[in-house]
């Protein structure tokens, strides 16, 4: 059998490939995947078929019992994603408890994202001028691109250190952070759906399903 992915490989994986190369590398089999609150998940589409339980709200639920529905998404099937309505039975005996590390994984998974996504926003801006200089060379730009970089160092130096529920929620938060200035360094790029960018907009979605039970970062989506 082999190993789980390190944060590390996960983060890398999706730096390198996309996000679900990256939720792809976190799966392990046998492990249960999260739905929102809703029931709903988002996860790569070569993966449902090796689910073999879903975490919902109700505890966790072996995937034989439960009916799946997907959900049309243009965004998500853009990103190779598809986007599940979790069913369970009319009737359940006692579900498992939830036990998960998605959290962690989730960190990993954004941190890749962001990476990847700085890489391209600066690839991009470099091509663009205002007074006769790349836009890259704007105080303000450089100023948003050291903030991401830093919050993303700052992140990465967790891997390889034990986790809290409540330091895993902060750092989430610190990537949020991220998020938000690379949307700004996309502008109105970002909300092309043929733009790389776009991956920014199933965030809301992810962290809903994957994000810590009863964070701030879920919501009733």
């Amino acid at each position: 059998m082999s190993r789980p992915a390190s944060l590390r490989e996960i983060a890398d994986a999706t730096c390198r490939d996309g996000l679900a190369a990256g939720l792809t590398a976190a799966f392990e089999h046998g492990e249960p995947l999260p739905c929102s609150l809703r029931g709903r998940t988002l996860l790569p589409s070569a993966v449902l078929p090796a689910v073999t339980a879903w975490a919902t709200a109700g505890g966790v639920l072996p995937a034989a019992d439960c009916r799946v529905e997907i959900k049309p998404h243009a965004v998500a099937e853009s990103e190779h994603l598809a986007l599940v309505q979790v069913i369970p039975p009319v009737t359940t005996t006692d579900p498992g408890p939830i036990r998960s590390t998605w959290p962690r994984k989730l960190l990993a998974v954004r941190t890749g994202l962001d990476r990847r996504l700085l890489a391209l926003a600066i690839d991009h801006l470099s091509n663009r001028t205002f007074d006769g200089a790349p836009l890259t060379e704007r105080q303000l730009v450089r100023a948003e691109i050291a903030e991401i970089a830093i919050v993303l160092e700052n992140v990465e130096t967790t891997f390889d250190a034990a986790y809290t529920g409540l330091e895993t929620a902060i750092w989430h938060t610190d990537v949020d952070r991220a998020d938000r200035a690379l949307e700004r360094l996309f502008g109105a790029a970002g909300y092309l759906d043929d733009h790389p960018a776009r991956a920014l907009r199933l965030l809301a979605l992810i962290q809903d399903v994957y994000a810590p039970p009863g964070s701030s970062l879920r919501s009733a989506a």
